[in-house]
């Protein structure tokens, strides 16, 4: 040990660091939290439109189903004229005792894109009886992606494929 005299700067306890962070190191943070985000959004915005398509095939398999059982209960499906309202309320020309009691669905429901269920009983797309179908996000026939008509026409395989 040296006997030279302290200075002041010796003697003086260190100044405490400030407990908070940098500008510099809250842009960083801030940067990569926007980077995240603009990742996630990316990545889910096509999950939407799935989740709609997906609405859309499981409500026109429970109007289906409907159609079968009044085709079982009245003997024909409902006509052009009665269309999708013969599943929820009598048609003319109906005896009531063969109609289902609350009828064969509770309402008719908009397809996932604000628009009416189509019927038509020719079943020229299907070539079944009918053809049950949504226009999808357009409300207009034909269109691609999330615009294309959705129907009782489809296999798995083609829905799946989108």
């Amino acid at each position: 040990m040296t006997d030279e005299p302290r200075t002041e700067a010796d003697t003086r306890p260190a100044a405490p660091r400030d407990g908070g962070f940098s500008l510099t190191e809250l842009m960083i943070v801030v940067f990569i939290m926007g980077l995240l985000a603009t990742m996630i959004i990316v990545s889910t915005s096509g999950i939407f439109g799935q989740s709609r398509d997906a609405k859309a095939r499981s409500d026109i398999q429970r109007l289906d189903g409907a159609l079968q059982l009044f085709n079982l209960d009245i003997g024909r499906y409902p006509n052009d004229g009665e269309g999708l309202r013969a599943l929820v309320q009598v048609p003319s020309g109906v005896s009531e005792t063969r109609y289902r009691a609350g009828g064969y669905v509770t309402s008719l429901e908009l397809d996932p894109w604000g628009n009416p269920y189509q019927y038509d009983p020719t079943g020229r797309r299907s070539g079944k009886a009918y053809d049950l179908f949504s226009f999808g996000a357009d409300g207009e026939e034909g269109g691609e992606g999330e615009d294309a008509d959705i129907g009782n026409w489809q296999t798995e395989e083609e829905l799946s494929g989108y």
